[in-house]
């Protein structure tokens, strides 16, 4: 029995899944050189190895689905489920679908949910068993460096390495200049992920040398029936919400559209091809020189997406907009301002374009955050800030390569008087002075208050404090994940990243120390380990038996490499290598 346990530990281990990872990018880099090649054998030989013989592949799409995806703990048709806070039981069910992994299997009828969107509706959301989230994770990393190779500039949706940050780049530099084209058509689709034609789908991956066996898989996938309220319906269109396949395949989908945008409507200009799309999964937008060409573009591409797509472009809300009154794409408002108020604007020259967090997103976090406190009336101070400090600190690190400090300065002005409200409730018999001193401290000689719990030490974060007037390092054309000649570019684009996202000062003297990597498995931390606090401080000498903040005493370590290293270690025996032996047990691996 110990022996099973500790095979299901070693399997799911950091130091194994990273080596995992390793190979099985590796792998993914072969494909994506047999498919610049055209080799078709060498791509029939390298989905045999990821979809049926690689161990590393499979423990990986179990790793993801039942330690990592948000998902696990929702059950589909046959009830089965991740349990949250039972390790161990957690660990039984990993290593149960692990020994039982049949890709050839046909998937399960979905189960369909419901869930609210922030206009008051509902999204449909199709729920697939473990099982199947599992070979379609093997099938998506089969897949993705094909989708990948030939996807295109202007697409940045659900896409590795790439972001919204990305796509607000990329219309910057379409439309910062002061003689660029000045209307934008917004596009809508209806329904898409909902809608999108299942032929159209495999007959494009067809196309793209993807094996028929992946396809028919691939097929039986979309074709799974739905369940809902106990009745069982057919699935004749679209790509189900909650797969995790199925953002891949809309990309796939709409690689069309983008084929289609770039052929006919760009336009050169300065020697260069330029291509007047944005796309972000089913959001996107197209620059236009003119209105006419705007209206033009728009009827084109109504009548293409449902040719070929079997998709509808939404009439209300797909709007052909003047920059000069602006438009709302992934929670930014992009317009462009007069310079000079009591000037007459006269030249486009008289223009600069500034891009700014959205109004209704800037409620939005207002209205999470007020709401938290208002619920928190009797919460401990430390709990408050926990609760709080995600949804700050998270909000400003999205916005904060845009011009956003003055809306940062007011919202950390309108938070400061909320906690200040929350706490003259808990003590209305105190006065000022006496509340001040037991809820808030000075930040250095200025006069700033920062709402801290002094016991516990923690404090509540500033927008004001994340704002970088460093620019986010967009992702260059023609770059491809998985092309091996380009990842020396991967990773210092990473690491630059990285580095600005970083909100204290200690994380960022570790991650440069560091070279940008984890010690413990020598893998990159990356961005979306600091967006999704995935990073962690290891005190060598633990902080129980007189350990410092002194950086010769600290490491950045992912979270999971992390617990990883204290499964391994005690404290104890930590501070017994440190103090008898004096070396460094992370690199040496004394464990």
């Amino acid at each position: 029995m110990e022996t099973r346990r500790t095979q299901e530990v070693n399997i799911f281990s950091a130091e194994n899944i990273r080596n995992c990872e390793r190979y099985v990018f590796s792998i993914q880099q072969r494909l994506d050189r047999a498919v610049a090649t055209n080799d078709v054998k060498r791509i029939r030989h390298i989905f045999d190895l990821l979809t049926k013989r690689s161990q590393a592949v499979k423990i990986l799409a179990v790793y993801r689905i039942t330690k990592r995806n948000t998902g696990k703990n929702t059950a589909g048709i046959d009830g089965m489920a991740i349990p949250k806070g039972n390790t161990r039981e957690a660990n039984k069910i990993a290593m149960r679908l692990l020994n039982t992994i049949d890709i050839k299997a046909k998937p399960d009828t979905i189960r369909r949910v419901f869930i609210p969107k922030g206009n008051g509706k509902k999204r449909p959301l199709g729920i697939p068993t473990l099982r199947d989230h599992i070979n379609q994770e093997i099938l998506r990393i089969a897949i993705e460096p094909i989708v990948e190779y030939h996807s295109h500039n202007q697409s940045f949706g659900f896409r590795p390495k790439r972001s919204c940050h990305d796509a607000i780049g990329s219309l910057h530099n379409k439309l910062a200049s002061r003689y660029k084209p000045r209307y934008i058509i917004e596009g809508d689709i209806k329904g898409c992920f909902d809608n999108i034609s299942h032929t159209h789908i495999v007959e494009k991956l067809k196309a793209w040398q993807v094996p028929s066996q992946i396809t028919s898989l691939i097929n039986s996938i979309l074709k799974s029936g739905i369940l809902y309220k106990g009745y069982v319906y057919n699935s004749e269109t679209g790509t189900p919400q909650g797969g995790v396949i199925s953002p891949l395949l809309a990309n796939v989908a709409l690689t069309t559209l983008d084929d289609f945008i770039e052929t006919h409507y760009s336009w050169n200009s300065g020697g260069n091809r330029i291509n007047p799309l944005v796309r972000y999964a089913d959001d996107f937008v197209i620059i236009c020189k003119s209105k006419t060409i705007a209206v033009k573009i728009k009827e084109a591409v109504k009548r293409f997406l449902h040719t070929h797509i079997g998709l509808t472009l939404s009439e209300e809300k797909t709007k052909i907009t003047h920059i000069y009154k602006g438009f709302n794409f992934l929670g930014f408002t992009i317009r462009k301002y007069k310079r000079y108020k009591n000037k007459p604007c006269v030249n486009p020259s008289d223009y600069i374009l500034l891009i700014t967090p959205q109004k209704e997103k800037i409620q939005g976090i207002l209205r999470e955050c007020i709401g938290a406190m208002n619920r928190q009336k009797t919460a401990t101070q430390n709990s408050l800030i926990h609760l709080l400090n995600p949804k700050v600190i998270g909000w400003a690190n999205y916005y904060r390569y845009v011009v956003s400090s003055q809306v940062f300065g007011n919202i950390d002005y309108i938070l400061w008087r909320r906690t200040l409200h929350w706490a003259k409730r808990r003590h209305s018999q105190k006065n000022m002075a006496w509340i001040i001193e037991k809820y808030y401290t000075r930040q250095g000689n200025t006069r700033i208050l920062r709402f801290t719990d002094k016991k516990a030490k923690s404090t509540l974060g500033t927008m004001s404090k994340v704002f970088s007037k460093k620019r986010f390092v967009k992702v260059k054309n023609g770059m491809r994940v998985y092309n091996a000649d380009h990842a020396e570019y991967w990773n210092k684009r990473e690491y630059l990243n990285t580095q600005k996202r970083l909100y204290t000062k200690q994380s960022r003297v570790l991650f440069e120390k560091q070279n940008g990597l984890c010690p413990y498995c020598k893998s990159q931390i990356a961005e979306t380990n600091v967006v999704n606090y995935e990073t962690h401080v290891h005190h060598m000498l633990p902080r129980a038996f007189g350990g410092t903040e002194r950086y010769s005493n600290l490491r950045l370590l992912h979270n999971d490499c992390h617990v990883d290293l204290h499964k391994r270690l005690s404290r104890r025996e930590m501070a017994g290598i440190v103090k008898t032996q004096r070396f460094d047990y992370i690199n040496a691996k004394c464990y």
